[in-house]
């Protein structure tokens, strides 16, 4: 889940060349849409930007994980966020982040 449409689309590419078949949404509307449907495939990792329109990356991974029963999957935040207050937030929400803008090899070292 990724609001800039070029990371997004970077991501997507990055992830499909490894092997993944990703579902990429622009934000939570989306997502919770693609969540509704009853053909939904439990995904196997949540990648999502800190900071969304609609909510927050954390949002979004509580909503999948929510949606699946409270599985516990994989999830990985990533935000180009800096500021002390910022990363006190994301210290709090015990995600893995991943700071942007980083390689494809700190991408892979997460995965």
């Amino acid at each position: 889940v990724e609001d800039d449409p070029e990371v997004r689309a970077a991501l997507v590419t990055r992830l499909v060349s490894w092997g993944a078949l990703p579902q990429a949404f622009a934000d939570l509307p989306p997502l919770d849409d693609w969540l509704a449907q009853a053909d939904a495939r439990r995904p196997d990792l949540v990648i999502a930007d800190y900071r969304l329109p609609s909510g927050s990356g954390v949002d979004a991974i509580a909503r999948v994980r929510a949606r699946f029963g409270g599985a516990a999957i994989a999830a990985l935040l990533i935000t180009g966020d800096t500021a002390p207050a910022d990363l006190a937030r994301l210290q709090a929400a015990r995600l893995p982040v991943l700071h942007k803008p980083f390689r494809s090899e700190a991408l892979a070292r997460r995965l």
